[in-house]
């Protein structure tokens, strides 16, 4: 498939390189900063435009990956445009009614609109899930989710009108996985610590409609190059765990010591790459006319959960949620 890219840093080069693992072809770059798309697409073999339409007339399939505030403009851009499908990189929009606006635009006009949720394609997660929905670790409980890491150094993330901090930015991936794991969620309550430089570290505890308890921690204090990842997921029947810095498996707690057998990560049936996964998988649903894996409407829920985080920080209190429903 001809892929256009709008957007070329880091996740413009990440989307990039995942398209060209999944065997597509990058054929067209938008990006404000000239440098940064000319590079790109001398990488690719692609050509540069400045205009969304220009991409849109050299392409399959859209992919916006540029600043999160913007996201909501490249995409109806690209929908007027006559594209005929989009993936946006998450969060899906900085601000509920354009996330709603996107949805709606891209139902209207029949364009497939997927989100990158990648974590739902990294397969120490997509296993804990599998697991759960099986029932091998009955009713959830409590969940822990933990991401620990450096503060992004490119200017327009410390800027928290465009990204959101690290909320929007980092922990909106555990609290869209929350969501899909343990259900709905009711009431989001946090708490941010901000340092210098916009090195934020967050807390929030989510009431799901199940019964369950989430607990999720985001932190951009971390020093470069360190990353961590960890979640814990107990529920009636057992105790899944994994952690990044100790484990490269998942972990059940469950039975005698005999049967606690580490659950190997296997790659996928396409490639190890989850950001190719998640792409690859997009692309061969909308090819063959069905729903994206992850659609609009998933990246407006989990959105709503972030921002509630941000304003239950801001107002000290819980914030109650409505779950948003794609008819309304």
């Amino acid at each position: 498939m001809k892929i256009g890219l709008i957007g070329a840093g880091f996740m413009g080069r990440t989307h990039a390189a995942g398209w060209r693992t999944a065997g597509d072809t990058i054929t067209a770059v938008l990006d404000a900063t000239g440098h940064s798309a000319r590079e790109l697409a001398r990488d690719h073999g692609a050509r540069v435009v400045d205009e969304v339409a220009d991409l849109v007339a050299h392409c399959d399939l859209v992919d916006v990956c540029s600043p999160t505030d913007r996201h909501g403009a490249h995409v109806l851009a690209a929908v007027a445009a006559g594209a005929r499908a989009v993936f946006c990189e998450k969060p899906l929009a900085r601000t509920l009614p354009d996330a709603i606006e996107m949805v709606r635009a891209c139902r209207a006009a029949e364009v497939p609109l997927g989100v990158g949720h990648v974590l739902r394609f990294f397969p120490e997660y997509a296993h804990a899930r599998a697991a759960v929905e099986r029932g091998d670790v009955g009713q959830l409980g409590v969940l822990r989710f933990s991401r620990r890491t450096f503060a992004p150094q490119t200017a327009w993330f410390r800027d928290n009108a465009k990204s959101g901090g690290v909320i929007l930015d980092l922990m909106i991936h555990d609290l869209d996985f929350a969501r899909i794991v343990a259900g709905e969620v009711h009431s989001v309550f946090a708490r941010i610590d901000s340092g210098s430089a916009g090195q934020d570290h967050a807390y929030a505890l989510l009431s799901h409609a199940s019964g369950a308890i989430t607990h999720v921690e985001a932190s951009w204090r971390y020093p470069q190059p360190e990353f961590h990842t960890s979640f814990e997921l107990a529920g009636s029947e057992a105790l899944l765990t994994f952690d990044s810095a100790t484990t490269g498996a998942l972990r059940p707690h469950v039975g005698p010591p005999a049967s606690n057998q580490e659950v190997p990560i296997a790659a996928g049936a396409v490639i190890d790459d989850p950001y190719a996964a998640e792409l690859a998988a997009f692309r061969d649903a909308t090819a063959a006319g069905g729903e994206p894996p992850v659609p609009g409407a998933e990246g407006v829920r989990s959105l709503q959960l972030a921002l509630a985080a941000l304003e239950s920080a801001e107002r000290g209190e819980p914030v109650a949620i409505t779950p948003w429903e794609a008819g309304r």
